[in-house]
């Protein structure tokens, strides 16, 4: 047994796990999910070896503090289980890349969660959550975090190396300023939140290729989308915008415009939408004379942007200076995922964030391939995509 390198109990029905772990020095991947496990023996830290560690859909209350001696550690996922805190240890797991601990009771995490320096996809879907911890703002490495499904209202830090930001079904009532600092952002979501109107300063997320505010009572949108030259994909479903600028509807770079159940929709761009897409919001733009700002943004004063004559849909916008997941099981190349993840984002815009793998998991399990390929290539844990 000490030369064991993997070992999947998964999806049995386990109840307890014997004490072996001083024995297997040389396990690196355990996977002992979806079981009925209650509680982990403390010698799991004395596998010094060990990379991967899936414990997720068990029934455990807490990790044992002696995690934190399997200091090799790169994925561990706690997913689906009953935690409702973590050990300060996990500090102590310096090479941690990806942690997913989705559908837990967590409200907080560890003052010493700010040491995981490589930590570069954090998973917190469906917790308990009231606020961003400010313990991720220290996360130099923080590419992808997932905060779905929780009470969170505001973003007050900026997390500087974020490129994959999902705040789905929480209470933010606004784009706070800790969201448009995140300068490196290339996705964002903040669906089923109760956000009123778009911040002007959205223009600052110049890198930002995917935009989805679906189902958010959102009255109108700024003009200042115009600066995001790389959107391909927004989503604007169920929301209360009236109209679009021009501008906005014709960058050349969006490949995705999703505009279903606006009720309050001007009702000729609702119709022009509805027969052929966002093709015919362009053909709809097309016969309207252009009454946006003539100078770009680069004008202090408020316009009212009117697309039709007669028109009873008015969007009074102030312009101001110097203003997609497919399946992730398999990454058949980790050199290219960021690739994949913006190729298979044109079905998370109609999608439902519950019923959908989650965006962040297929980039951290191509940079957690990256970080622990050897000569015999084996699978990274959890085998099932994350939902």
């Amino acid at each position: 047994m000490t030369r064991l390198t993997v070992l999947d109990v998964s999806h049995n029905k386990l109840e307890t796990l014997p004490d072996i772990f001083v024995h297997l020095t040389s396990l690196e991947v355990l996977n002992i999910a979806g079981n009925s496990i209650a509680e982990l023996p403390d010698s799991i830290g004395s596998a010094r070896r060990l990379t991967e560690f899936n414990c997720s859909h068990n029934r455990l209350c807490l990790l044992p503090n002696s995690i934190g001696n399997a200091v090799q550690l790169t994925i561990l996922d706690v997913s689906n289980n009953r935690l409702a805190s973590l050990p300060f240890s996990v500090g102590n797991l310096n090479n941690l890349r990806d942690f997913r601990a989705r559908n837990n009771s967590l409200r907080s995490l560890p003052k010493t969660f700010s040491q995981l320096r490589r930590l570069t996809s954090l998973i917190l879907r469906s917790n308990k959550f009231d606020h961003i911890p400010s313990q991720l703002s220290s996360l130099a490495s923080l590419e992808n975090l997932n905060m779905a499904d929780n009470q969170i209202a505001h973003m007050d830090k900026y997390i500087s190396p974020l490129k994959f930001l999902v705040l789905d079904q929480n209470d933010f009532t606004q784009i706070d300023a800790g969201i448009v600092q995140c300068t490196n952002l290339q996705f964002l979501s903040m669906k089923r939140n109760r956000l009123g109107h778009i911040t002007e300063n959205i223009g600052q997320l110049t890198n930002l290729r995917s935009l989805f505010l679906s189902h958010n009572p959102i009255s109108c949108i700024p003009v200042e989308l115009v600066r995001l030259t790389h959107l391909l994909h927004l989503t604007l479903s169920s929301t209360n915008i009236q109209t679009i600028p021009h501008a906005v509807a014709s960058l050349s770079s969006l490949q995705t415009l999703e505009l279903q159940d606006c009720t309050e929709l001007d009702r000729q761009l609702q119709h022009a939408y509805n027969t052929t897409g966002p093709t015919g919001v362009m053909d709809y733009f097309k016969q309207q004379p252009k009454t946006e700002t003539q100078s770009g943004l680069n004008t202090k004063t408020s316009n009212d942007v009117t697309f039709r004559p007669n028109s009873k849909a008015r969007v009074r916008m102030a312009a101001t200076e110097s203003l997609l997941p497919a399946d992730t099981q398999t990454v058949a190349s980790p050199q290219n995922s960021e690739h994949v993840v913006h190729a298979s984002l044109e079905n998370y815009c109609t999608a439902d964030s519950r019923d959908i793998a989650d965006v962040s998991a297929t980039v951290c399990s191509a940079q957690a391939q990256r970080a622990t390929t050897k000569t015999n290539a084996r699978p990274v844990i959890p085998k099932k995509p994350v939902l």
